[in-house]
């Protein structure tokens, strides 16, 4: 994702499959760094730790730390070429393939539904309708239908720039931004890339850092990288 300013932003989303989303850079920063004192990881007030490392749903997280209503704005789901364009993230090549793309937004469900998260997904595209029966709602609440037994790998936290998800998300950055992989019967069911709006403030507190640390490590793009590691979760999420 480029950094504004620096280079052309990709295009926009929901345009058709061939299109590249917002997606994250390759960043160096391991977990115990990213948590260490000085860390901008570290010194986030509690409200955006939870946010950025718990395994939890995201949607649920939204509507418990915000007493928002949350709904979702299904931008995308397209069927991706196979094999998958050279673009793509290296985590969504672990979904087996053929790949199915999905773009959402995550919206208060009130006043002028402001969007607080950008999401982007990849399934199997022969499996997603499987697991995704409704696209007008939430990963969590799709895979909560079949009693799926899942566990949530989080991979990268990310802080940058990007001019693109700046007018998506009508918030200027830095965002915060992570990805993860959902873990079914021993394999990726699917790759899920998060970013979060500076809105989010209003109700998660400074996203700056209380102890205004920096993370250590820079990524390509603008973009500092953050936590790399596993994180089991016990159900799914958003």
């Amino acid at each position: 994702m480029p950094a504004s300013g620096r280079g052309s932003p990709p295009p926009a989303p929901g345009s058709g499959p061939r299109d590249r989303p917002p997606r994250p850079p390759r960043p160096r920063q391991p977990q115990a760094e990213a948590l260490a004192p000085g860390s901008r990881c570290r010194g986030l007030c509690p409200p955006w730790r939870v946010m950025l490392l718990s395994d939890g749903s995201v949607t649920r997280h939204l509507q418990l730390l915000s007493n928002l209503t949350i709904s979702v704005d299904c931008l995308e789901m397209a069927r991706l070429p196979d094999p998958a364009p050279a673009s793509l993230p290296g985590a969504a090549r672990r979904v087996p393939g053929p790949l199915l793309q999905r773009q959402v937004l995550l919206r208060r469900d009130c006043g002028e539904r402001q969007p607080l998260v950008y999401a982007t997904s990849w399934w199997n595209a022969d499996e997603a309708p499987r697991y995704l029966p409704d696209a007008a709602q939430p990963i969590w609440s799709n895979l909560t239908r079949d009693g799926l037994e899942l566990y949530r790998d989080v991979r990268r936290i990310y802080l940058g720039e990007s001019r693109l998800l700046a007018g998506m998300l009508g918030a200027e950055g830095p965002f915060w931004a992570r990805h993860y992989l959902f873990w079914h019967d021993g394999r990726p069911l699917t790759c899920v890339f998060e970013v979060f709006s500076t809105a989010l403030q209003d109700y998660l507190g400074s996203a700056d850092g209380c102890d205004g640390g920096a993370c250590a490590a820079g990524g390509p793009g603008g973009w500092e990288g953050g936590c790399e590691g596993g994180s089991r979760a016990g159900g799914p999420g958003g």
